[in-house]
């Protein structure tokens, strides 16, 4: 038996998600990190104040920054990444996930290159949060 949400579910669902980012109009981060526990930040890149993505559609939200950018700031290898709302005295991290190089399917986060210097530029192209159907 398959146990299956309909569009309208997997769509309060997203958006529950991503509203969790914006809680009092603060700004939704994403953090990359390094290591296996994520113990290093490398960079943290604002998705915006107050609707980082938009209202979901057939379960999936999309990012409404345009290409947002930051610049690194500790040397590593990137291995995780977590989305959090930039709450000033206690941050919420909402979703997390690995980080690989592009084309590797095991990856929830595909970057061009894991080896992020301090002082480089990282940028987001595009971010979805999906909610699957089953």
């Amino acid at each position: 038996k398959t146990f299956t949400l309909e569009t309208v579910a997997r769509n309060a669902a997203c958006d529950a998600i991503v509203n969790l980012l914006d809680v009092n109009g603060t700004t939704a981060k994403c953090v990359i990190a390094a290591g296996a526990s994520s113990t290093t930040d490398l960079v943290t890149i604002g998705l915006g104040a107050g609707d980082a993505f938009g209202n979901a559609a057939v379960g999936v939200a999309t990012m409404t920054a345009s290409s947002p950018t930051a610049t690194v700031s500790a040397t590593g290898t990137a291995a995780k990444f977590r989305l959090e709302d930039d709450h000033a005295t206690a941050p919420v991290k909402v979703a997390s996930g690995n980080v690989g190089t592009n084309g590797t399917s095991t990856f929830t986060m595909d970057i061009t290159n894991t080896s992020l210097n301090s002082g480089d530029t990282v940028t987001l192209t595009t971010m979805t949060v999906t909610v699957p159907a089953s």
